[in-house]
């Protein structure tokens, strides 16, 4: 967002982010090719720090003793093999999983839909220096992001963690009420935006941006807030035989329903709203340079 923010105000193409977005990534991967395998691998060490192996115990849950975790352990044992049909069946009869990754699809879908609109926004509509408008992204997100990331793990182990059932039916209480507070939010930011459309000829009035941007970095620590204890609920709906897939099917549908569908229903509504102008009797000019 920065790269390609900046670098357009520039009078760089818009390929320019993309290009150095892929240098970066060959760089990566070139260098995850040099280092060698061993070096990756997960190892236990004896009392005297010797690795002994690669295997790995179960961790100790926390508040459970070395008895139960023992238990745990010799719980764990073959599983029955099952068909993919039958474990996806079984991923979509959970509804602690099924909920969780919609959430989770949902955050992503709202944090790339804010990221496309944002310059188009403010720039166009709210006649804000792009150079300005970019700033301001990068810091509301930055404080948002960072004070949800360290305030709400905080709160979900408060009130009961993710270790037991009551722990975690409390802490997708805590999680309801953040986003609650976050719809307030969204609130306040449509309000500027709406105040901003009411004159959208005239002089653009203060109070809209610092309403729009206000509600925006709280949005946005809600959301911030919400998601580890998301992503842990989610983690942990199942046991650990289905959990690879669970998660694999969770990243599958945060990128397909959540960042691709964000700009793409964006951009649709947009035409949608264009088209539609003169039928509705608006101005035509107008929603178009917005």
């Amino acid at each position: 967002m920065a790269i390609t923010g900046l670098g357009t105000a520039h009078g760089l193409p818009y390929s320019f982010a993309y290009m150095i977005d892929f240098s970066i990534l060959a760089g990566l991967w070139a260098l995850l090719l040099a280092i060698p395998g061993w070096r990756l691998s997960i190892r236990k060490s004896d009392p005297n720090g010797n690795a002994t192996g690669s295997s790995v115990a179960l961790p100790k849950p926390i508040g459970a003793s070395a008895d139960n975790r023992d238990a745990r352990q010799a719980t764990i044992g073959p599983v029955e093999a099952c068909s993919p049909t039958q474990q996806l069946r079984c991923l979509a009869k959970n509804r602690l999983y099924v909920w969780t990754c919609l959430s989770l699809a949902m955050t992503c879908f709202v944090f790339n839909g804010m990221q496309f609109l944002w310059v188009r926004v403010f720039v166009k509509a709210f006649r804000v220096d792009k150079s300005v408008a970019i700033t301001a992204f990068l810091v509301t997100c930055g404080v948002g992001g960072l004070f949800g990331t360290t305030v709400g793990p905080l709160l979900v182990d408060r009130v009961g963690g993710l270790d037991t059932p009551v722990g975690r039916a409390s802490s997708l209480g805590v999680m309801v009420v953040i986003l609650r507070v976050g719809v307030v939010a969204v609130g306040i930011s449509i309000s500027g935006l709406m105040w901003r459309a009411t004159q959208l000829s005239g002089p653009v009035p203060t109070g809209s941006i610092a309403l729009t941007w206000g509600g925006h970095l709280l949005a946005f620590a809600c959301l911030s807030s919400v998601l580890p204890g998301l992503a842990g609920l989610n983690a942990t709906a199942f046991d650990p035989p289905l959990r690879s897939l669970a998660s694999g099917c969770t990243i599958c549908i945060q990128n397909l329903a959540g960042y691709a569908m964000g700009p793409l229903l964006s951009g649709a509504f947009m035409d949608i709203i264009i088209h539609f102008a003169g039928f509705w009797g608006w101005d035509t000019d107008s929603a178009e340079n917005v």
